[in-house]
């Protein structure tokens, strides 16, 4: 993965900022991190499909670290589902557990005093830590 894709992708969700990498030019293996702006009045976006050099379709799904309260219902993040406009629609059904956003959008973060091995990248904190995620693509 180049930075060039890497930047596409960011953009599509928010504003790039950075990508996480050993080497500038590119990333391997599962998972990407990146650093978006994001617009907190905005969904979160779930996935994206791309498609890569060789023509193949790629579904790319998006964790994120450093995510503020965000409703499963809806994906906009400042609230939660419980006081989601959308449970007081007319049309609207229970969903249980099949909600269209959930906890697994959250990207595990290493605990604290375990930050050894973790890139500088990683360690700093945004310089607007409600506007800005880092996000990680899976299914690269």
């Amino acid at each position: 993965m180049n930075q060039g894709v890497a930047m596409f992708i960011g953009n599509r969700i928010g504003m790039f900022r950075d990508l996480e990498a050993d080497d500038s030019s590119c990333s391997w293996g599962a998972t990407l991190t990146i650093r978006v702006g994001l617009n907190v009045n905005q969904l979160l976006k779930r996935a994206l499909r791309i498609r890569s050099t060789s023509g193949e379709e790629l579904l790319v799904r998006f964790t994120y670290e450093r995510l503020p309260n965000f409703c499963f219902l809806c994906g906009c993040m400042g609230h939660i589902d419980k006081y989601c406009v959308v449970r007081f629609e007319e049309d609207y059904r229970e969903l249980g557990e099949a909600t269209p956003y959930g906890p697994w959008m959250r990207a595990p973060v290493p605990a604290r005093g375990r930050s050894q091995g973790l890139s500088e990248w990683r360690r700093s904190t945004p310089q607007s830590s409600s506007q800005r995620s880092r996000i990680t693509l899976r299914g690269l």
